[in-house]
């Protein structure tokens, strides 16, 4: 069997052992960097089931926190609103005794007649 290549006229020349030797050594060159190529992509390949597990496994435990959110914004309401609660009479107390203090002293003033004037 003969190996040559086409010329522009369509006829077929020989190649010479030199020109033979470029050709396999591309061939051997392109087949080497091809088998690279292939040997990354298959690593990255095997590596993203990893990948996609740890994805899985931080939205697994994002989603349980926002599945949570609502309950423990419940509770902090509750606490929120028992805060209230406990501090409102306080203040209500302190301003009640303030409110009555003031109501007093007007009361003492119209009464001695001085309505106001010291």
């Amino acid at each position: 069997m003969e190996l040559g290549v086409r010329d522009e006229d369509g006829k077929k020349e020989l190649m010479t052992n030199e020109e033979m030797q470029k050709a396999m050594e591309f061939i051997f060159e392109t087949d080497a960097r091809t088998a690279i190529t292939l040997d990354r992509l298959s690593k990255k390949v095997n590596g993203v089931p990893v990948a996609q597990d740890r994805s899985e496994k931080r939205w697994k435990r994002t989603e349980g926190r926002l599945r949570a959110l609502p309950s423990r914004t419940k509770i902090q309401e509750r606490r929120i609103a028992a805060q209230r609660r406990r501090s409102v009479p306080l203040r209500k107390t302190a301003a009640d005794r303030r409110l009555k203090a003031l109501a007093e002293l007007v009361e003492r003033q119209i009464s001695e007649g001085r309505n106001g004037k010291p």
